[in-house]
């Protein structure tokens, strides 16, 4: 039963369409989106010309429904990442697991 959920949740969430910004701005460690709706504390991730991905937490929004801008930090380095490359809202906030394997 378990096997049938997750090809589910697999074709349920390859159905959703991907919504995407792009980097307008870098300044400092500071990435400027335009294009996406989120909300603070959310996690996305960039997309760089190389193919790697870099996630980023979203910590201001501003800008108008029609015309959206977040400012967010990378959580990693931003090496090679610059205007221009696509960001990708997922939906959920940064988490972090706790544990005694800590």
């Amino acid at each position: 039963m378990t096997a049938l959920l997750d090809r589910i949740d697999a074709a349920v969430a390859a159905g959703r369409p991907l919504v995407c910004g792009r980097v307008t701005e870098v300044r400092g460690l500071s990435l400027t989106v335009r294009g996406l709706a989120v909300r603070v504390g959310e996690l996305v991730t960039v997309d760089g010309p190389d193919g790697t991905t870099l996630p980023a937490g979203v910590v201001a929004v501003h800008g108008s429904a029609l015309d959206p801008l977040a400012a967010c930090l990378p959580l990693g380095p931003l090496g090679g990442g610059g205007a221009g490359d696509a960001v990708v809202a997922t939906g959920r906030p940064l988490t972090v697991s706790v544990g005694d394997a800590l």
